[in-house]
């Protein structure tokens, strides 16, 4: 993913180094840590190589109402 930014003194970006995970040994920390991280946005902008983006990042969206901006499918 390539990802342009011409201003950055307007935007407050977060990036999360926690290994990507769903399920399994070990996984509950990491998760639950890019959650809270979620949850506390001012806004999440979803870009993906997949045409449904993210689920996870849309459970902060739906449930604490947290403005979602999702962009189409890269390639």
């Amino acid at each position: 993913m390539v990802l342009y930014i011409l201003d950055y003194s307007l935007i407050d970006l977060t990036f999360s180094e926690n290994e990507a995970s769903h399920t399994g040994i070990d996984s509950g920390v990491g998760t639950m840590h890019d959650l809270l991280t979620l949850i506390q946005a001012a806004h999440i902008h979803q870009a993906s190589v997949y045409h449904w983006n993210s689920g996870f990042s849309n459970i902060a969206h739906n449930i604490f109402d947290v403005p979602t901006t999702t962009y189409p499918q890269i390639l």
